[in-house]
């Protein structure tokens, strides 16, 4: 109950706030304790891409990550929760990123993180498309619309000081 309260909340700011963040979509909350339960559509969905810290495409769907398992015949690909341990969830996707299939997940969603993981990625390109703006400057942009929405996101955005050596080594590698 807290978590959808949270989510409501999230929306909330995001709509009054923050018009560049209509497009963010979270739906309704689903996890079942059933272990493969798959559902066939095909849905345009709201999927993203980040890269992961080795460089790999990490994909964000309704709050969960998923890490590429396979690419099949038929220009699909499957993906797999990034909790494999214990969540055995998975998602197939076309050639033009239309979910198939996918399976209910055994793990909560977290929302917020992956809104984070985006952010940080959409960080490091502008640190890669903008060589003259200062980085802390591209920082406080990206994360101040979420420090704005009033939640306490204090554990989950990460500080400055924390991913400097982050962003900093993404602008020389790339010079």
């Amino acid at each position: 109950m807290v978590l959808i309260d949270l989510k409501t909340i999230f929306i909330q700011e995001i709509n009054n706030e923050m018009p560049s963040y209509n497009s963010l979509f979270l739906p309704d909350i689903s996890i079942s304790s059933k272990k493969h339960t798959p559902t066939l559509f095909h849905d345009k969905g709201d999927v993203k891409f980040v890269t992961s810290q080795r460089g790999g495409q990490v994909l964000l769907h309704d709050g969960h990550r998923y890490t590429l398992k396979r690419k099949t015949k038929k220009d699909s690909s499957a993906w797999q929760c990034v909790q494999s341990q214990k969540c055995k969830a998975q998602l197939y996707l076309n050639n033009e990123s239309c979910i198939i299939r996918k399976t209910v997940h055994q793990c909560a969603p977290e929302y917020v993180k992956n809104e984070v993981r985006r952010l940080l990625e959409i960080c490091k390109k502008r640190i890669i498309a903008e060589p003259s703006t200062p980085v802390t400057r591209i920082y406080k942009e990206a994360f101040s619309m979420l420090q704005n929405t009033g939640l306490d996101i204090d554990n989950v955005v990460p500080k400055f000081e924390n991913i400097k050596k982050t962003l900093y080594k993404c602008r020389i590698k790339n010079k």
